[in-house]
């Protein structure tokens, strides 16, 4: 009897098990396909942006830190909301809403006849990529809480090897036309949203899903309630937002700068940011720092070499090619 019981366990776990291993590869591919779209765009936005503006450098910069800036606004304002949304409708029509909708940006953007119809293409795609916080969401929902941790771990692995693969197939494919690129992370969006379409379920029970939309919950400025009652947290955020912000001189600057100064093409932008991925997930890899205290380990990340490393990067690749 005892022995019935325990297969009665494991056929039951086997069949609850199956459902969340689908669920995860779903996931996963999806946080995987998604990095390695919005990747594909990291070397090619810029220069459309240039082609756009009449081949000003210039005005490309300008339009450039505009699209940037909208982008990360509504980022900011649509990713408290999705994720409210998730809690009171569910995470499954919100992710494939989500994945829908940016498929059809790509599209606009891919044949955007002027840069404001680029700009709505940016507008939407910062309004619709706020994904990641209803996806980690569904996997805390399928996932033993023991088995959390290495299932993030998996996440942030996907968005690691989408950021290096990406920019290496939109510097490649844009040697082929700036509009292409677009259309390769339209394909694969669609067919990432059709596939979770046909087989993922849904997460979150009706019975521990919201009773109605908080309004106060989707405030996007909520997590600074955090720091106000944790004050030991303001040095370390402080930080990691001065971090994020030089960060985001690479994307925004550094294609349009070197196309001008060192006339490279998307190829060669592609590749440089293929070694940036490489040598960062090298960097954070190392197993020779688990001996150091993490304000050790953080200080080399901050240190003024590491602001020149890009112009220096620039240097070396100029100097291959001339020779």
């Amino acid at each position: 009897m005892g022995d019935l019981t325990s297969a009665g366990g494991v056929s039951q776990s086997a069949r609850g098990s199956a459902p969340r291993q689908a669920a995860f590869g779903f996931i996963f591919a999806s946080a995987l396909m998604n990095s390695i779209s919005f990747g594909i765009m990291l070397p090619i936005v810029p220069n459309l942006i240039r082609e756009l503006a009449g081949g000003d450098t210039s005005s490309a910069s300008e339009w450039n830190v505009l699209f940037a800036t909208s982008w990360g606004v509504m980022q900011l304002f649509c990713g408290p909301l999705l994720g409210m949304l998730s809690d009171r409708i569910g995470r499954r029509p919100v992710l494939l809403i989500s994945f829908f909708g940016l498929g059809l940006d790509f599209l606009l953007m891919a044949y955007a006849p002027n840069l404001w119809w680029l700009l709505a293409g940016r507008l939407l795609n910062g309004a619709t990529a706020s994904t990641m916080s209803t996806a980690n969401a569904y996997l805390a929902d399928v996932t033993p809480p023991d088995q959390r941790a290495k299932t993030f771990g998996l996440m942030a692995s996907a968005f690691s090897i989408g950021f290096i693969v990406g920019p290496m197939i939109g510097g490649l494919l844009g040697e082929y036309g700036l509009r292409l690129p677009f259309i390769a992370a339209a394909v694969i969006t669609f067919a990432n949203a059709i596939y979770g379409l046909l087989v993922l379920p849904e997460s979150l029970p009706k019975e521990r899903r919201a009773k109605r939309f908080e309004w106060g919950r989707a405030n996007p400025l909520g997590a600074l309630r955090l720091l106000r009652s944790h004050s030991d947290l303001l040095p370390l955020a402080g930080v990691a937002f001065l971090f994020q912000l030089s960060q985001m001189v690479l994307p925004t600057i550094y294609v349009l700068y070197t196309a001008h100064r060192y006339g490279w093409s998307t190829g060669m932008e592609g590749a440089a940011f293929l070694l940036i991925g490489v040598l960062g997930v090298f960097v954070r890899g190392t197993p020779s720092c688990s001996g150091l205290y993490p304000a050790r380990l953080a200080m080399p990340g901050t240190a003024p070499w590491r602001t020149d490393g890009c112009s220096w990067l620039a240097r070396l690749c100029r100097r291959c090619r001339d020779s």
